[in-house]
């Protein structure tokens, strides 16, 4: 069984997938937390490809060496797309694992993924596996924080989408501001990449992927463990058809 891993910022994700691709476990850590031992012991957990994107425990790193064969993912792996990032060095791991996972999962198709977490990021693929690139965003709860953070009135407010698009109070008007204004930069650049690509799958992911799902006009595809899924594909790219 291989185990997948996604170290972010404030929490790891992990997917337990057999060879052909099915995910047959999937847990969240709070850092520097390990995976629980009896959960690798059930499923007999013997390889591991791991993503960085915040900072690894010493508890992680000696558990993760302490499997058969462990692969950190970083730019110099081979991946099953081709891509025109100029600064492949700099790419967000998740990011790239996220590309990988929606070209294993929905092959020969246009695909906007849209990664709702800490920030938004947009990536755009085109039906023949080519990474076109995307843009960074702020997310959600950080526009409502920093807006709070860098006024000196402005106060912290919960994350909801307001009945009205016009906000009657500061507390509407702030919330507006951020979710709505996620909502129409989602929309525009949806629009912009369906003219210049045509027929093109969105697909959402990250923390906030049903809350926005749930507020957008046009039909998305929501899936959680996109990360983890690219993470195995990226190594069944590498080993698995090697064997």
């Amino acid at each position: 069984m291989l185990l997948t891993i996604d170290i972010g910022n404030t929490a790891t994700k992990y997917g337990i997938f057999d060879r052909k691709g099915s995910l047959l476990h999937r847990g969240v850590v709070t850092n520097p937390s390990s995976i629980p031992q009896n959960i690798l012991e059930e499923y007999s957990v013997k390889s591991a490809i791991y993503s960085a994107t915040g900072q690894i425990s010493d508890v992680m790193m000696a558990q993760i060496k302490g499997f058969e064969h462990h692969v950190k993912l970083d730019h110099l792996i081979p991946v099953p797309i081709t891509s025109e990032y100029t600064t492949p060095a700099t790419l967000g791991r998740d990011r790239l694992a996220a590309v990988c996972g929606a070209h294993w999962l929905f092959p020969e198709q246009n695909i906007l993924i849209i990664d709702a977490g800490t920030c938004i990021t947009y990536e755009v693929l085109t039906a023949n596996g080519h990474y076109l690139g995307g843009n960074i965003a702020p997310g959600l709860k950080m526009r409502l924080q920093a807006m709070h953070e860098f006024t000196a009135q402005l106060p912290i407010v919960p994350l909801s989408l307001p009945p009205s698009f016009i906000g009657n109070s500061t507390k509407t008007a702030l919330q507006n501001g951020a979710v709505m204004g996620s909502l129409m930069e989602i929309s525009d650049f949806r629009r912009r990449i369906q003219r210049k690509l045509g027929k093109t799958k969105t697909i959402l992911t990250g923390g906030d992927a049903i809350f926005l799902a749930n507020s957008l006009k046009f039909k998305t595809f929501v899936h959680r463990d996109l990360v983890l899924t690219g993470l195995y594909s990226i190594y069944a790219y590498n080993f698995f058809t090697k064997v």
